[in-house]
């Protein structure tokens, strides 16, 4: 099992409202019933939305506290982050440990959770005492820390309050998409996917979001106009002092030769010929601003080209303002059906996208292991390009590649534990 990471910050995009009542939220729910134990006692809120940054706590340092308290709060997360394990539902329907909930009684959890509320939801469970924290906690998809072992139950109290944010900000599943069938009715009849080539062809596709940085997107044919390439590509480079954009290729003989490519543009000489030495009103130099410090840096500060980088998103930098611009005031009103290929969904902000877009847009999943943390309509697992072979013969299309054999046979079986969930392979 790998080890969960807690979440950042959620973006606007990512946000659940909550009852703006104290009494809904989870961390009011929980703060102050216990004493937190192995240091993780100060762990008291949990974010309800983006304008709801602080919450009171005493008179005039309502603020200040509310602040500290906020960055106490993502510590404490990131103190939990290499320690805590995800429990998947494939786990708990084979579980058969006493500290840990079965699938049944997780998922009548999870319900009860949303029906009831936060505050009613842990009157009912942990305050009466009909369920532990500890084991609660794996209703909710998160395995308790060893460091917490033998710790009195309270101690379990600010790790159920992020668990139940977690929940409560998950996307629900809509019941009345769960077989091939549906999927492939959905292919037929929707008008705005977010998809890829074939779609496009066909009239569907509204937006192709993609993760990878190769462009081998626009390789295939997909329209400039319908792509977002959300970490951007090696298709164009930037000089990081003037802006000049050229080619991702134009670079590329450097970068193989292990040199810094460098802007032909910005100036790379300082033309020191036309240069006056600046004289004193008395018309003598002062030997002293000669030998000055402040001369110093001016000799040393001569215009150099600036530094061509490929228009990719590295880490800690902020995806290009197309992805949000696209997703929020074009994509989210207009599409019909969502399908999402080959991705973990672990990384935001592109994780985000899913319950970002409306509630009733069905989603489809296509990888080879199902996702955990994302509630899918339907998950086809698989080789992808098995899946959607077998997916545009359902649906009647023509889909001809070199990797997609004439007369090939693809087997679908379903799973009697999870309704939704169909697995591909090729049978010949």
């Amino acid at each position: 099992m790998a080890g969960i990471r807690a979440p950042a910050k959620p973006p606007v995009m990512n946000v659940i409202e909550l009852d703006s009542d104290s009494e809904s939220d989870p961390e009011k729910t929980l703060v102050g019933r216990g004493s937190g134990g192995a240091g993780v006692h100060d762990h008291s809120r949990v974010k309800a939305n983006e304008h709801d940054t602080t919450r009171a706590t005493q008179g005039d340092e309502e603020e200040s506290q509310g602040q500290d308290s906020e960055e106490d709060d993502w510590d404490v997360e990131s103190i939990f982050e290499d320690t805590i394990e995800e429990v998947a539902d494939d786990q708990l329907l084979e579980n058969n440990e006493p500290d840990t909930c079965t699938l049944e009684e997780a998922q009548k959890f999870r319900l009860d959770l949303r029906r009831l509320g936060p505050e009613e939801f842990c009157k009912r469970t942990v305050e009466a005492g009909t369920i532990p924290a500890k084991k609660l906690l794996t209703a909710f998809g998160l395995r308790p820390p060893a460091f917490l072992d033998g710790s009195p139950d309270d101690a379990y109290y600010a790790l159920l309050s992020l668990a139940l944010s977690r929940e409560l900000s998950k996307r629900i599943k809509l019941p009345q998409y769960n077989t091939v069938e549906d999927v492939v009715h959905l292919l037929q009849k929707s008008k705005k996917i977010i998809f890829i080539w074939l779609l496009q062809n066909k009239g569907k596709l509204l937006t192709n979001y993609t993760q990878n940085i190769d462009n081998i997107e626009s390789v295939a044919g997909i329209l400039p106009e319908k792509i977002i390439q959300c970490h951007g590509s090696f298709a164009s480079a930037s000089c990081l002092k003037c802006g000049r954009k050229v080619k991702g290729e134009d670079i590329f003989d450097e970068i193989r030769a292990g040199v810094i490519p460098r802007c032909k543009q910005c100036p790379t000489a300082r033309p020191t010929q036309n240069l006056k030495r600046k004289r004193s009103s008395n018309g003598q130099d002062k030997k002293r601003r000669r030998y000055s410090s402040d001369d110093d840096d001016e000799e040393d500060d001569i215009p150099e080209s600036g530094i061509m980088k490929p228009d990719i998103t590295f880490f800690g930098e902020q995806l290009p303002d197309n992805f949000s611009k696209r997703l929020s005031q074009h994509d989210r009103d207009q599409v019909d059906l969502v399908i999402t290929i080959g991705t973990s969904l672990k990384v935001a902000p592109v994780s985000d996208v899913v319950p970002f877009l409306p509630a009733h847009v069905p989603q489809i999943y296509i990888s080879r292991q199902p996702v955990g943390h994302v509630n899918f309509d339907v998950d086809l697992l698989g080789d992808c390009d098995v899946v959607v072979a077998a997916l545009c013969k359902a649906a009647g299309w023509n889909l001809e590649h070199e990797m997609i054999p004439k007369g090939q046979e693809i087997e679908i079986t379903g799973d009697a534990d999870f309704p939704s969930r169909h697995y591909f392979k090729v049978k010949r």
